[in-house]
């Protein structure tokens, strides 16, 4: 049981270094459309423009997608509430309030499991033999 809570524990802090990685930003955003068919691609910017699409702004390029095509609840109700609580978190991390941290972080895990955040790492680790 003690090694499950701090492996949770190990992972939640890994969770907020990557959160908290970006020196200069204020928040925390992190844009994901999602597919109806569970599918997803992470943007640097989403927005429902005219005719039923959705808008992924990425490396400079823009691209549309039909609404039809996403689901629109988990891309625009669910993903602000989880970067709110990663940024709660951060908050509570940079408090060292652990607990509270910890919970925040959990919840937005709850929210969204599948959600892929950077690496605090800034890239994937080297493998050693």
């Amino acid at each position: 049981m003690e090694r499950k809570i701090a492996l949770v524990v190990a992972f939640c802090l890994a969770f907020l270094a990557g959160a908290a990685s970006s020196a200069i930003a204020d928040e925390t955003q992190i844009y994901i459309l999602h597919f109806k068919n569970g599918m997803s691609m992470r943007c640097d910017a989403i927005w429902r423009g005219l005719d039923d699409y959705a808008w992924c702004r990425k490396s400079g390029s823009v691209q549309g997608f039909p609404v039809t095509d996403l689901d629109m609840r988990k891309t625009f109700e669910i993903q602000p509430a989880v970067n709110q609580l990663v940024n709660k978190s951060e908050a509570s991390f940079n408090r060292g309030d652990w607990d509270a941290a910890i919970a925040e972080a959990s919840g937005a895990i709850a929210l969204d499991p599948r959600t892929k955040l950077p690496s605090p790492f800034g890239q994937e680790p080297m493998r050693t033999r």
